[in-house]
């Protein structure tokens, strides 16, 4: 385990090249079934990456596309062909194939589909934002964001297809194992949005360089590898994973408003900020379990941890002190005074040790746009080739610079 990186389930998890070599040889399991595998591992946004149903077009049976990854109210549709063509010829096929499920879904379809934890019935009007995404494989596969099919998809979806682009195989493999959410995808996409064509290599540079960059804020926020329990923030990281998958049956109109339910936003957290829940959380339970037996000391701990777009309440208690603790969610609220929480996590209870803890989730449906729809607003034919001499990229060779 690398210094301060918390394993497997974890958004600063780091791999290394060989060991992603090895994930993408001698694999039995087609490219799909590995791409939820692996988001099911790494990913908080595994819940909401799905294989759609088919639909009848005619006489016959089409895939609306080979994936499906919903951040809110931002649907990226996921197609992805392999093989020994063009990188231009597998781009073209999977286009088309989205842009047939445009149609059909703008005419009436409602985009089905389910994963190991919920099934989906998404009608077209419940979707503000359409991400096309080619995933493309073979030796000259390459990153780039299409401006030409945007404007395409834009004459069937009016400003609701955003973004069109080609990303090689690899890379969207490597972001859901780094522990990517969609988040992550859409800042990706947007910096691509401002660079022409890369390479395969050049294009996985840059996401190794994006991850580097939001692990390097962390730790300039949240202290060097030495300051934190390893443990205690792993116990974290999977139990808000279990939490979400707990919930993730909740049914419309209990606890949820739908797709736009709170267990979504985890989708909407970026490298930097799903890192920094885990090690607030962390530090919130310290601050319980460590008080020394015979010693006083907190019995229950309130605090929020806010984001740009989004309030946490952050809680943990003494399970063996149990008139310490809140009654209700509303009673919590009240003692912390501040805004609407999106989420309550980690009720946590144990001293000295963190063995008898157990976890709570809050939730309560958004109103405010999403991270990603706010970093997908920003495509712009403006910004077209704007980044591209400034990220160390040489303009002739379409390489890394020394």
């Amino acid at each position: 385990m690398n210094p301060g990186m918390v394993p497997d389930i974890h958004p600063c998890s780091t791999t290394s090249e060989r060991t992603l070599r090895l994930m993408y040889v001698g694999m039995s399991a087609s490219t799909q079934e590995l791409l939820l595998s692996t988001a099911t591992q790494h990913s908080f946004g595994a819940l909401y990456l799905f294989q759609p149903d088919t639909y009848r077009k005619g006489h016959g049976v089409r895939e609306p596309a080979d994936l499906v990854w919903l951040c809110r109210r931002t649907a990226f549709l996921i197609n992805m062909q392999a093989g020994a063509s063009t990188f231009e010829s597998q781009a073209a096929h999977n286009m088309k194939q989205l842009r047939g499920w445009l149609r059909a879904w703008a005419g009436g379809k409602a985009l089905l589909g389910s994963n190991a934890w919920r099934t989906f019935e998404i009608p077209y009007d419940e979707i503000e934002q359409i991400v096309l995404l080619s995933i493309v494989d073979g030796g000259d596969a390459a990153a780039e964001f299409d401006w030409d099919e945007l404007a395409r998809c834009q004459m069937l979806a009016g400003p609701k297809a955003v973004a069109a682009a080609s990303l090689p195989q690899r890379l969207l493999l490597d972001l859901v194992k780094r522990g990517g959410t969609a988040l992550d995808l859409a800042d990706y996409i947007l910096h691509l949005s401002t660079l022409p064509r890369v390479s395969e290599e050049v294009a996985m540079m840059m996401l190794s360089e994006q991850h580097f960059d939001a692990v390097h804020r962390i730790r300039t926020v949240m202290g060097s590898a030495e300051d934190r329990d390893d443990e205690l923030d792993t116990k974290v990281s999977q139990g808000i994973v279990q939490q979400l998958r707990a919930h993730a049956g909740i049914k419309e109109g209990e606890m949820t408003d739908g797709i736009y339910d709170g267990i979504s936003v985890f989708n909407d957290l970026d490298w930097e900020e799903s890192a920094r829940l885990i090690f607030s959380i962390s530090d919130v339970t310290k601050m319980v379990r460590d008080v020394p037996i015979g010693e006083y000391g907190p019995q229950f701990v309130a605090t929020t941890h806010a984001f740009d777009n989004y309030i946490f309440v952050l809680a943990a208690g003494d399970i063996g002190k149990a008139e310490g603790v809140p009654d209700n969610y509303a009673t919590l609220l009240e003692s912390v005074k501040e805004q609407e929480p999106t989420i309550i996590t980690n009720m946590m209870a144990g001293r000295p040790t963190v063995e008898f803890y157990t976890q709570v989730l809050g939730l309560t449906p958004q109103t405010r746009r999403s991270s990603v729809s706010m970093t997908l607003a920003q495509v712009s034919r403006d910004l077209r080739g704007s980044a591209y001499q400034g990220h160390g990229y040489d303009s002739l060779s379409n390489t890394p610079m020394n």
